[in-house]
């Protein structure tokens, strides 16, 4: 009995650990009693020749102390050594004064003790948690807790798994947004249901170890109400070694209530080993599940059909497009988190520098700046700096160690050992160092609230990365300020929802919110249509299915689709899987094996044996139906006429070829022709790029009709491929895991097909005419341009190397080194103050190129080194010609109608008064020469008032020698103006003084193509000069307008405008083959991109 009058301390129980050690690859662990304060009433404790103090609390548990090891028995539940347990004044002064160690109970050793004894341990926590869930959900008034429980996103996915597994045992997918508590939920569901035996998969070793501690405590279940405080807790198995063989599995999977391991782990064990976790596990949780799309994920999960599985994310979908499987049965959406309050607000500070280099120093300027103000208000934050690669974080490292070496910045990426990237984490927390540069880590699953500054340097190409990445700053927590992102507001190649996160007006609270719904509910659209079928297939799962966009069409005449009357049409047993049908899609699928007779022999013994998938889809608002097989060869008007009865009819003829209106630059690379009448030859199929003329209605084709059609072009959706044949069948390139996107693509087609508006030979018109040339044609070039795949590429992985030393290609110029229409093309390579020059010309149909002196040159493209020669003949440069025309390699695109174009009307010759103005003198320089030709256009486009921004960009590399761009509501206005001195002092009417203006100002089309390379190259001239000490190239205008366009650049439509300016030739005496080379510069602009054109010259 307790004396209530002994002397009695209030001791701080440390936890007690009832499991500990290590056992088939895993460490198990359990915590069989918290950290706990007891008030305990002391005497005196004698045993044999052992002395001690006993403690007992008032509900009888006993607590021994003693001052050395004893193997004797005593008669408590624990034991601690302490320096003093002479008396009971000499215990509590030694409780005052240190730490108490325990010296029993010991926890179970796994490898040492029974399974038996493990095997009773484990039943024994389900039996403790039988019945003791109490699901409460937390109660709040004014921002203060009135009833501690589970907060709202998590008691709504409790109930949506519990109603969904009563109902089915297919997977499931809960979204939950970063910082909602998805692990607490997980803890709930596994406590309420009493899971025997809980899987869980995660994608890495930080969130592997984050997810054991918190189910060894439970997390806040106990403090909030929905478990007992001193409920049992799991022991858990921390598997961290690919298990051998079964037989470790058992060992593992016995010993433990939870096991948690990562997917590199149990991913890459032995087919035999996967299958045993699936035989023991009663759940399979995966959590950050937008990895299941990858193939060893989704491999491992296949082992667990007769497993409750559940997949949390906060982010259900994927960069690569490949859809998170698992009806989504629960979706709490990111903004109704913002409002709730689980994230904190996020400051926004838009940088925006003259180029990257520029940028970087602003971006770290301001993150001390920010972590200043924070730390004055009281917040002890921490910042993240963010890149993309290595190399470019040891850059960066530099500028933040020389700038702020207080805070000790440094470096992680995974080019680390565990063990350094431990440490490095680990000053971060006991903030030895406050500024941590990483290279594409910190991610998923890394749990520091701390980190309140993100400096983004390179930014996230993917939504789903992106919301990861920013959740880590938005963590809720009462002595936590607001989270403050820094960028970058110009902008490389990202799609589109992250552009306005970039913007330099952006509302990352709201734009953060919205990208996360709309590429959910894109998703949940997706899992709709599968989980839309009655029933899933089990030969070929859907998440497998990819098929390409293909179809044929029938028209149904006002008949209702009847889908299951599919297994009628064929032999029995010839369908292996379905027919599956979605009723509310009005789609269908089925799997049919065919059997063919090889075509090498005639003998019916042998058979070539194919699966083909179908796809069916019924438009009932078009009276459409649409058939995709693999089987190419089949029309499917057998299916067609058992689905929708006998009146159907399949579209054909020239009506497909409408399929083509829309696609805009259309090149077509096949075409199949058939002879009308009887000929020898009944069929012919032409590929490649000069095929063209045997569409045309000319003598030789008037007896051959259209029978297939295959081009590439552009939409509003960006590049497509297009295919038609004249008997109904359309296809594509593409391919889709999406049936949705198939729909879509279809109600495309067939809206097109059936729109009697669009003439069936609508996409003959300004088809682009390529024709293989055998020798070099007799034309004067004007203009040479840089292949055309360097647009799509990184100009900064672009250079040229000339005696030594590399350029950008931006700082590089090409061009015409004669003009001249007979002999091979002079291409000049210009750079700084030197240059180089090739030629070329056509020998037996081929492009030759030979450098003309010695100037050693070559080009790097991103690692590949190459010279100038290899480089043209595997990316040939275009050549354009006075007449319009353009040479690449030996094929001469010739444009369409040539005696339609209009003669040069000489209301675009634009008569200026240069007085004052020296006419041999183009460029302005750095002097800002004022009697240049270029000074006196830029003062006069200055006080015009009409442009934003007027930009000096003359000099090697140039877009023209004057940008002028003005913003008007959602366009942008561009002017290129191009200047060339006169050849001689007076104007007058010389050819050679139009060649290169004219060259130039064809070039012009290379800006309009890409108007983000366009401002990107803006960008880098400005950074270029100032770095070189010398002015900005800014008349009119600033780095941070020009930025801002780049960051909006996919937003906003263009209009671009070219002049030529050339004060050395007269109006009055201009000559009519003069008047003609104008005609083809301004009608190559116009019938292009519609880009007007005119000449500023002398009267």
């Amino acid at each position: 009995m307790v004396d209530l009058f002994a002397q009695s301390i209030l001791f701080a129980v440390p936890e007690l650990i009832g499991v500990h050690g290590r056992i088939g690859g895993a460490l198990v662990k359990q915590v069989a009693m918290p950290p706990r304060q007891r008030k305990l009433f002391l005497s005196e404790l004698r045993q044999r020749q052992l002395k001690g103090v006993l403690g007992e609390a008032d509900d009888g548990y006993r607590i021994a102390f003693v001052d050395r090891r004893t193997n004797a028995s005593i008669e408590a539940d624990e034991v601690f050594i302490i320096e003093d347990a002479s008396s009971v004044d000499a215990c509590i002064s030694s409780l005052s004064r240190g730490t108490a160690d325990r010296l029993t109970p010991k926890p179970l050793n796994p490898t040492r003790c029974e399974p038996e004894l493990l095997a009773k341990t484990t039943k024994a926590v389900q039996a403790a948690w039988d019945g003791k869930f109490e699901l409460r959900e937390e109660k709040l008034a004014s921002d203060a807790v009135m009833s501690a429980g589970l907060r709202p996103p998590q008691v709504g996915a409790v109930h949506a798994s519990l109603a969904h597994w009563s109902v089915s045992d297919n997977p499931g997918t809960i979204v939950m947004p970063t910082g909602t508590g998805k692990t607490e939920t997980m803890i709930a569901l596994a406590t309420a249901v009493v899971a025997p035996r809980l899987l869980i998969v995660v994608p890495n070793d930080a969130l592997r170890t984050q997810i054991s501690e918190k189910f060894m405590s439970l997390g806040i279940l106990p403090a909030c109400g929905c478990l007992p405080e001193f409920v049992a807790r799991p022991v858990v198995a921390t598997l961290n070694r690919r298990p051998k063989s079964v037989e470790e599995v058992d060992q593992v999977f016995h010993a433990a209530n939870v096991v948690v391991t990562t997917m590199n782990v149990a991913g890459q064990a032995a087919s035999a080993v996967q299958q045993r976790m699936a035989e023991l596990a009663s759940h399979l949780f995966v959590d950050e599940a937008h990895h299941i799309g990858a193939k060893t994920w989704r491999r491992f999960r296949s082992y667990f059909s007769k497993t409750k599985v559940l997949q949390f994310t906060a982010t259900p979908f994927r960069r690569d497009k490949v859809r998170v499987d698992g009806r989504h049965i629960y979706v709490y959406p990111l903004w109704k988190a913002q409002e709730e309050g689980y994230f904190k607000r996020i400051k926004y500070l838009p940088v925006s520098g003259a180029d990257d280099i520029d940028t970087d120093e602003q971006i770290v300027d301001l993150v001390g700046q920010v972590l200043e103000e924070d730390r004055q208000n009281g917040f002890d934050h921490l910042v993240m700096a963010r890149c993309a690669r290595q190399a470019r974080a040891e850059e960066l490292i530099h500028l933040y160690r020389a700038k702020y070496p207080q805070h000790e910045p440094m470096v992680l990426h995974s080019g680390l050992s565990d063990s350094e990237r431990r440490d490095a984490i680990e000053r971060l927390r006991t903030r030895q160092s406050r500024i941590v540069l990483c290279v594409n880590m910190l991610g998923e699953g890394f749990d520091l609230p701390d980190l309140k500054i993100a400096a983004l340097h390179d930014k996230h190409r993917s939504e789903a990365v992106t919301l990861q990445f920013i959740g880590r700053f938005t963590r809720a927590r009462s002595d936590l300020g607001d989270a403050t992102v820094i960028a970058n507001v110009a902008l490389g190649d990202i799609n589109e929802p992250l552009k306005a996160l970039y913007a330099e007006d952006a509302d990352w609270n709201r734009l953060i919110s919205n990208i996360g719904q709309s590429r959910t509910e894109r998703e949940v659209r997706r899992e709709a249509v599968f989980e839309g079928f009655t029933a899933a297939p089990e030969r070929f799962p859907l998440e497998t299915l990819s098929p390409r966009m293909s179809t044929v069409i029938y028209k149904t005449s006002g008949v209702v689709w009847q889908p299951e009357l599919i297994e009628e049409v064929f032999p029995p047993t010839s369908i292996v899987e379905g027919p599956h049908i979605n009723p509310h899609e009005n789609l269908a699928i089925f799997v049919k094996r065919d059997q063919d007779q090889p075509k090498w022999t005639t003998s019916r013994a042998v058979h070539n044996t194919e699966y083909n998938l179908y796809m069916v889809h019924w438009d009932g608002e078009r009276d459409l139906l649409f058939i995709h097989s693999s089987r190419l060869k089949d029309m499917h008007e057998p299916l067609a006429k058992k689905l929708c009865g006998d009146g159907v009819s399949r579209i054909g003829g020239e009506e497909v070829y409408r399929c083509l209106n829309g696609v805009r630059r259309l090149c077509l690379n096949t075409l199949g022709l058939s002879e009308t009448q009887r000929r020898p030859v009944r069929y012919s199929q032409f590929m490649g790029t000069d095929i063209t003329e045997h569409i045309d209605t000319l003598p030789g084709n008037r007896n051959r009709s259209k029978t297939n059609l295959f081009g590439q072009g552009y939409t509003d959706q960006g590049k497509v491929t297009i295919g038609c044949s004249r008997k109904g069948k359309f296809w594509s390139y593409d391919a889709t895991n999406n049936f949705g996107e198939w729909i879509d693509w279809c109600h495309d087609l067939g809206r097109k097909v059936l729109d009697d508006s669009i003439p069936t030979d609508a996409f003959l018109k300004n088809l682009i005419r390529p024709v293989r040339q055998k020798r070099m044609p007799s034309l004067t070039p004007v203009a040479i341009v840089w292949p055309e795949r360097i647009l799509d590429q990184d100009e900064e992985r672009v250079e040229l190397t000339v005696n030594g030393r590399r350029h950008p290609i931006l700082n590089c110029d090409i061009g015409v080194g004669r003009f001249s229409d007979e002999g091979p093309v002079r291409i000049l390579i210009s750079i700084d103050d030197s240059s180089c020059e090739f030629e070329m010309t056509i020998e037996d149909g081929f492009a030759v190129y030979r450098q003309v002196d010695t100037v050693p040159i070559s080009v790097s493209l991103g690692r590949r080194s190459l010279t100038i020669q290899e480089w043209f003949k595997e990316d040939p440069p275009h050549i354009y010609y006075g007449n319009g025309d353009m040479l690449v390699d030996s094929e001469l695109f010739k444009l369409p109608d040539r005696e339609s174009i209009e003669p040069f009307d000489p209301g675009k010759m634009i008569e200026r008064d240069w007085g004052g103005v020296d006419i041999r003198v183009e460029s302005q320089g750095k002097l800002k020469i004022e009697n240049s030709i270029q000074r006196s256009m830029i003062d006069e486009l200055i006080s015009s008032g009409r442009f934003d921004v007027v930009f000096d960009d003359d000099g090697t590399g140039e877009a023209a020698d004057i940008v002028c761009i003005k913003e008007d509501g959602d366009t942008i206005f561009v002017h290129l103006f191009h200047c060339k001195y006169s050849s001689e002092d007076t104007p007058g009417s010389r050819i050679d003084d139009l060649y290169e203006v004219c060259g130039q100002s064809q070039k012009s089309l290379r800006w309009r193509e890409n108007p983000r390379f366009f401002f990107q190259h803006l960008r880098k001239r400005e950074g270029d000069r100032l770095r070189k000490g010398g002015n900005s190239r800014y008349e009119l205008g600033d780095a941070s307008i020009v930025n801002n366009w780049l960051g909006r650049w996919s937003e906003l439509t263009y209009r671009f405008e070219v002049s030529a300016v050339q004060p050395g030739y007269s109006k009055k005496l201009a000559k009519k083959d003069h008047m003609e080379l104008l005609a083809a510069t301004s009608s190559l602009l116009m019938e292009t991109w519609s880009i007007p054109f005119e000449l500023i010259c002398s009267e």
